[in-house]
């Protein structure tokens, strides 16, 4: 039985947990102190910087790794700080190894990359700021379109994984298209679940849900608030 805890500690930042090391992601704020105790498991695992924006970068992250134990997997275009941990800068289209720890980088429809990783039995993409931004009141019909095109081409990438848990954005702001992304994503990628972050507010389980449901999509909806926690397992 495999099993990992996810830990959601704040707009896109998430700690998942498979029992022997960790997947820290986007790291912001800890406003709820879920790392207060620091990094499980000695330091041994991975933390992910997928682009510079604040709201998804905190250079803070870098004094909490453990020298041989932890390695920071960062966005090229991210100026991070210098670290006595091992640190590779990654761009979309690359695939490394980090010990037990396998990551594909695909690219933004903002900034940075977005990360495929897997170890210990599990799947996890993050998104970090690839979304279908629909900005409908703010974009001509030509910009959604190709927008939109943009966001299914990178999707038709990540399709042919095989994905346990996705993190991708439902931005309120975004108003009735918040969930828009979330809904191309689960029809074209097909995760295990699905889980929704960078929501700048308090989440509409309702939109959240109900897109995913739109035209048969089989993922689930993973609703999670900050500083909550829950548990998946699998064989």
């Amino acid at each position: 039985m495999h099993r990992l805890e996810l830990k959601y500690i704040g707009h896109s930042g998430f700690l998942c947990d498979t029992g022997k090391r960790f997947l820290l992601f986007d790291l912001f704020e800890d406003k709820h102190g879920l790392l207060d105790g620091g990094l499980p498991h000695e330091g041994d695992g991975a933390v992910f910087v997928s682009h510079s924006h604040r709201d998804h970068f905190n250079p803070g992250v870098f004094g909490l790794g453990v020298p041989g134990r932890t390695t920071y997997v960062v966005d090229s275009g991210v100026d991070a700080p210098g670290s006595s941990c091992e640190t590779r800068k990654v761009s979309p289209g690359q695939a490394l190894d980090a010990g037990p720890v396998r990551i594909k980088v695909f690219g933004s429809t903002d900034e940075g990359s977005s990360f495929l990783v897997e170890t210990d039995g599990w799947s996890v993409f993050h998104s970090g700021d690839l979304n279908d931004w629909y900005w409908k009141e703010e974009s001509t019909r030509e910009e959604l379109l190709r927008d939109e095109d943009l966001y299914m081409k990178e999707l038709g990438r990540i399709r042919a994984n095989s994905i346990d848990v996705a993190f991708v954005p439902v931005d309120l702001r975004l108003g009735a298209y918040a969930a828009r992304g979330a809904r191309h994503f689960a029809k074209t990628v097909r995760p295990g679940c699905i889980v929704p972050m960078h929501m700048n507010g308090r989440l509409d389980p309702h939109l959240f849900e109900e897109a995913l449901r739109f035209e048969g999509s089989c993922s689930i909806p993973l609703i999670m608030e900050e500083g909550g926690r829950t548990e998946l397992r699998k064989e």
